[in-house]
């Protein structure tokens, strides 16, 4: 699991301008936040998935159209049976919006 919020510009071949920094994790917990749309209770069974606006959103702005380049989000969802996107288990228990733990898969 990897986050960033730095935004570089796009590389010329000769290598980077500046160091890019990060947070990496191969496996242990993380910190998370519930960006799903749904409750998380502990032992859930996580998977990654694209952010969907209109799916989380009744409001949702005319930005969420195929056409933009902002890059795409990355939320949580309860994985399915056979899921290959599986990225760990819920920890704790957390509502939309609210932090939780993960105990991250290794893979």
């Amino acid at each position: 699991m990897a986050r960033s919020k730095s935004v570089r510009p796009i590389d010329d071949g000769a290598g980077p301008q500046t160091d890019d920094f990060f947070t990496l994790a191969i496996g242990g917990m993380c910190t998370l936040l519930n960006n799903s749309g749904t409750v998380l209770y502990p032992g859930d069974m996580l998977e990654w998935c694209f952010y969907n606006q209109k799916a989380y959103s009744s409001t949702a702005s005319r930005n969420a159209s195929r056409g933009n380049s902002n890059p795409r989000r990355i939320t949580v969802k309860i994985a399915t049976g056979a899921s290959e996107r599986v990225i760990g288990r819920a920890l704790s228990f957390a509502k939309p919006g609210e932090t939780f733990d993960l105990l991250l898969k290794s893979c």
